[in-house]
């Protein structure tokens, strides 16, 4: 499989694919450059069965999901004129989830995370100061590919990659 790269990658380095939530597959990096890379899956794959998967909106009667980054990073929510300091836990294209007090479900904010451009989010759920947002205008996928990139450059002063 061919992809974009967002980051260096050394020939025969480990990678894995996530295709979906729940599909990911291992690998190895067979060629890379100017910004690509060539990917040789351990496993063979369904390609018709993965393609059709990613263009669902069900997959086994599960809701298909947004792949989800796992990142702390610390920010803030604007709840009208209310700053509200957050942590986020994962990020995906659609949205975050954070761990955000005082948001209810249906709740409007603008999501300010350090590298990234102010985003409007809507809370879709809450539970234990805990909240799923919602972007209302997706992040583009090289978007979130460089956020994730410079949380990883500047460290732990601004956003950690979880490795647990």
């Amino acid at each position: 499989m061919m992809g974009v790269a967002y980051a260096d990658f050394a020939i025969g380095e480990a990678v894995s694919v996530q295709f979906m939530p729940g599909h990911v597959v291992s690998g190895k990096v067979a060629w890379s450059k100017e910004g690509k890379i060539g990917v040789q899956f351990d496993e063979e794959i369904d390609l018709a069965a993965a393609l059709k998967n990613m263009g669902s909106t069900h997959v086994e009667s599960q809701l298909n999901r947004a792949p989800r980054l796992p990142i702390q990073c610390d920010g803030e929510a604007l709840l009208g004129d209310v700053r509200i300091k957050l942590e986020v836990r994962d990020i995906s294209q659609r949205g975050i989830k954070a761990v955000i007090p005082t948001v209810r479900p249906g709740d409007e904010v603008t999501v300010m995370l350090p590298g990234m451009e102010p985003r409007k989010a809507v809370v879709r759920w809450s539970q234990l100061n805990v909240a799923g947002l919602n972007f209302i205008r997706p992040v583009g996928f090289e978007e979130l590919a460089r956020w994730a990139i410079f949380c990883q450059a500047e460290g732990c002063a601004t956003c950690e990659r979880k490795t647990a």
